[in-house]
């Protein structure tokens, strides 16, 4: 009885995982320590040639429409050090991703599992342009959404505030 609600713990545990992955929609591949691709998101599909029947091939295997040549050196320097990697790459149809390498699970040997997720920043990446090019310019400026809050103002508006008042620079 003890055995089949443990069973029943790890099962439930693993649903709740599984819906987790679901419903956050991240391209994310799991690999252990000698880089075989261990499970992945569906998500990953769109990023790396994958099948179900991957699992079990090494990583070092696999295409990827990501241009991210440290990709290996990657996860080998986390497997080693346990530290985390972060970088931005570059997909498919100029889409910008974070790609993460996270260690987990360390066992008495010392061998560590890898998560790698590529979270589509390209929406950040638009927004800090969009922030460039809006404090080049000299005159006072604010960007309204369709209710017509301000969203986003400029340096020059900063300082014009702050001058009149507003310690916050935003008003």
């Amino acid at each position: 009885a003890e055995y089949n609600a443990k069973l029943e713990t790890v099962s439930m545990l693993m649903a709740d995982l599984e819906g987790m992955s679901q419903a956050t929609g991240i391209a994310t591949l799991f690999v252990d320590e000698h880089l075989m691709l261990t499970r992945f998101t569906a998500e990953a599909t769109t990023l790396f040639r994958l099948r179900p029947g991957d699992v079990g091939r090494s990583i070092e295997d696999f295409s990827s429409a990501l241009i991210y040549p440290q990709l290996v050196d990657d996860l080998r320097h986390t497997m080693l050090t346990g530290e985390r990697r972060e970088r931005e790459v570059l997909g498919p149809h100029g889409v910008w991703y974070l790609a993460r390498v996270l260690s987990y699970g360390q066992r008495a040997n010392g061998t560590r599992r890898m998560v790698m997720s590529f979270v589509d920043v390209s929406r950040v990446r638009d927004a800090r342009r969009m922030q460039v090019l809006i404090d080049a310019l000299p005159l006072h400026v604010a960007v309204l959404d369709a209710q017509g809050t301000v969203q986003l103002v400029n340096q020059a508006w900063i300082r014009f505030a702050e001058d009149n008042g507003d310690p916050g620079g935003h008003s």
